[in-house]
């Protein structure tokens, strides 16, 4: 999933009611190609560049054990409501890739995979729109083994890459570190840095690129959050301590002049609780907050995909949302401007989808609803309008199976909704501003 960061002229956020919207669609499939391993999508993930075209991307689970997944895409011309057959990306089908966040839109023609070989080697196959046959990967890390790799990128060109990478032998057990790649327009991918010593590191972390060139890579270790910035054509930051992190998703968003936000959940014995570091000018992180926390159970139903996205309104407040709690049930919760508002329907369980953010600072939540015991959900979202708070939620569709993501044209400010349904199908549906 690929982030729009959007900066406001406005000084300060202003909460004005929000804007009724129109309906969503109705639900269309896109159409995707058989696989004699595919067994059902899941995962999808869409993004925009700022031409208006669109890339959805999914993983689909695989029949035979130890079998590499396959990645699926589908493009749709700018400014079109059909979404092209999706094809096998091929190539990177040698990549596995976890959630789908781990894809970036390069420029205004090229789509990046990111994600680790069958040997645990940290790579990325890069190809344009609408081709989708992938180039050789390109191995980054030759002589260390990864868990996972996340990429970011702008409409620049420049790619961004990180991964937790080990010094020697496997991932289970041995001492890791965070690492950063960096691939200027036109340029090969770059040497190497290693942001922190080797140690008991994890899988969480996330990477931003602003539309200058700097990078924003945060990362969990022995269980705190930590954070480096590095300028477009300068010297690398120093490591900053943002908090507590226990098993956290981490999100990160990095704005013009390096204002940053960091959101993440941190798992404890006792409780749950939800943080964001922000920065100012220069990347200076000087203002944490708990948003909230909650008691720490084993939930009945699993929520697939993320728990925490984050990003800014106008004037860089931050909008940040989260999957949360609610005595017995969990529900779907956001922040603009530390006003926190929930989500749920009565007797159902909410979890986070992702957040789409379009370029005059409204953003969208997308989330799935159901029941321990029913295997079928309903998709819900909610708009807030430049300067406003979220409103009522909007019912999306039904016959869903977990795991909604979002992307907002930065041309007409429409949003789309993908989403796998119980038959197997990769969904879509829009919703004008």
């Amino acid at each position: 999933m690929v982030r729009n960061v959007v900066a406001g002229l406005a000084a300060a956020l202003v909460l004005a009611p929000s804007a009724s919207a129109a309906p969503w669609s109705t639900p269309t499939e896109i159409p995707i190609p058989a696989s004699e391993f595919a067994q059902r999508p899941y995962s999808p993930g869409i993004a925009f560049n700022e031409r208006g075209r669109a890339a959805v991307s999914l993983l689909t689970e695989s029949r035979v054990e130890d079998a590499a997944t396959d990645i699926v895409a589908a493009s749709t011309p700018a400014g079109s409501d059909d979404f092209l057959p999706g094809v096998r990306a091929r190539g990177a089908e040698r990549l596995s890739s976890g959630l789908n966040g781990n894809f970036a839109l390069v420029g205004n023609v090229g789509i990046a995979f990111a994600g680790v070989t069958s040997d645990e080697r940290p790579g990325v196959a890069l190809t344009v729109l609408g081709g989708l046959q992938m180039r050789h990967i390109q191995v980054f890390l030759p002589t260390r083994r990864a868990s996972a790799t996340r990429a970011a990128a702008n409409a620049r060109g420049d790619l961004a890459l990180a991964t937790i990478a080990t010094r020697r032998g496997e991932t289970q057990g041995h001492p890791m570190a965070p690492y950063l790649v960096i691939k200027r327009p036109g340029r090969r991918l770059g040497t190497p840095i290693r942001l922190d010593r080797f140690g008991r590191a994890s899988v969480y972390f996330d990477i931003a690129v602003n539309a200058r060139g700097d990078v924003l890579v945060a990362w969990e270790r022995g269980g705190r959050v930590f954070a480096r910035v590095l300028p477009r054509g300068g010297k690398l930051g120093p490591r900053k301590r943002l908090g507590a992190g226990r098993t956290p998703f981490i999100r990160a968003v990095l704005g013009p002049r390096r204002r940053a936000l960091v959101a993440w959940s941190s798992i404890g014995k006792r409780s749950t609780a939800i943080h964001t570091a922000q920065a100012g000018l220069g990347g200076r992180f000087t203002l944490r907050r708990v948003l909230d926390r909650y008691e720490t159970r084993r939930p009945r139903i699993e929520c697939f995909g993320q728990t925490v996205d984050a990003g800014f309104a106008p004037g860089f407040v931050p909008i940040v949302a989260w999957t949360g709690r609610d005595a017995d049930r969990l529900v779907v919760r956001t922040s603009i401007g530390g006003a926190v508002q929930s989500y749920a329907s009565p007797s159902l369980h909410a979890c986070l989808g992702d957040v789409a953010f379009d370029v005059d600072g409204g953003a969208t939540v997308a989330w799935w609803e159901g029941d321990a015991d029913d295997l079928d959900f309903s998709l819900r979202a909610a708009g807030a309008p430049p300067g406003g708070q979220f409103g009522p939620a909007e019912p999306v569709a039904t016959n869903a199976r977990a795991a909604v993501f979002a992307a907002a044209d930065p041309r007409t400010r429409r949003v789309t909704a993908v989403w796998a349904d119980g038959n197997g199908r990769l969904m879509s549906a829009r919703r004008e501003p």
